[in-house]
């Protein structure tokens, strides 16, 4: 019993100063992102997704290849 009173009052304790501590990460990552500017936030976010597409391109046209190397032809 006495246990579950100590996690209890560890965890009373504990729950503010986890939640300051998120609050003050949150509020910094906002002050962050409002610094980059959305215009940049987009230029960025538009080069990833084109990066994306050319790799999932190059990854379709090389699982295409590798799938008609595999199977045999029925020319036979």
């Amino acid at each position: 019993m006495e246990i579950l009173v100590v996690l209890i009052v560890c965890l009373l304790i504990a729950g503010p100063i986890i939640a300051i501590v998120a609050y003050i990460r949150v509020q910094d990552l906002t002050a962050k992102l409002n610094s980059v500017g959305l215009q940049e936030s987009v230029r960025r976010l538009n080069s990833l997704e084109q990066r994306l597409s050319s790799l999932d391109k190059k990854l379709a046209g090389a699982s295409y290849i590798s799938a008609d190397a595999s199977c045999p032809s029925a020319d036979v």
